[in-house]
């Protein structure tokens, strides 16, 4: 991402855990770069010392006035359970500063839960306790993500309990792909203002455009009003 960008672009990095590396706007490439190479497999399981909503709570809060392409690339694990920070106070401080969020995530996606039912053994044969249900994870990096105006890319580095990670070539290839068409997303955005009344105006690709790409998806922030 740093290798595409342009000149008009300006870079932060802040991480998670040891060591904490906090370099804000208006610092030049090299910076960004030296600091990213600090971190490596050594600290992997160094102490925690925040959570990752924590930490992107305050990188957020780094914007200034909104300027078109505004963004938060976040690479991570997934949210976890240890914050101080909610969910939503992110998701709010994101659309308060017009704050796109793209997202890497390495680790499996869950989607939520399910728990089994609970049945009585009874004379009269079985009565249910409590039927099964599942629970969707509606509060994960992709709906975030996805609700700020950008979207998530999922690459599973860490394996799982049948499989060894392993970050191949090809794997790795796939990621920087990923991140080079974020880079486009994010430097290609803008923003409209219309006037027009609740439920009178839907937002979607030009019909000719549609045609030509069948598969494409819009994004654009879903938790703020954008028209006035």
């Amino acid at each position: 991402m740093l290798s595409e960008a342009r000149p008009i672009d300006f870079f932060a990095l802040r991480t998670v855990g040891q060591p904490q590396i906090k370099i804000t706007f208006g610092e030049s490439h090299n910076e960004i770069l030296a600091g990213a190479n600090e971190l490596g497999p050594q600290h992997s399981k160094s102490e925690r010392i925040e959570g990752v909503l924590d930490a992107l709570l305050d990188a957020t809060a780094w914007f200034r006035e909104p300027t078109p392409g505004d963004a938060v690339f976040l690479m991570t694990l997934g949210f976890g359970d240890e914050h101080k920070a909610t969910y939503r106070a992110v998701e709010k401080e994101l659309a308060s500063r017009h704050v796109r969020l793209f997202s890497l995530q390495f680790a499996p996606v869950v989607a939520g839960g399910f728990t089994g039912g609970l049945v009585q053994l009874t004379p009269r044969g079985y009565d249910v306790l409590a039927s099964p249900a599942a629970f969707l994870n509606r509060e994960d990096v992709g709906n975030m993500s996805w609700n700020s105006g950008g979207y998530m890319v999922a690459e599973n580095i860490v394996g799982d309990a049948q499989n060894d990670p392993e970050v191949s070539a090809e794997k790795l290839e796939g990621i920087k792909i990923a991140a080079s068409r974020m880079q486009s997303a994010i430097a290609d955005m803008y923003r409209v203002d219309l006037e027009a009344s609740p439920g009178q105006l839907k937002l979607s690709l030009a019909s000719d455009l549609q045609k030509k790409v069948p598969n494409a998806t819009l994004i654009y922030p879903r938790y703020e009003v954008l028209c006035q």
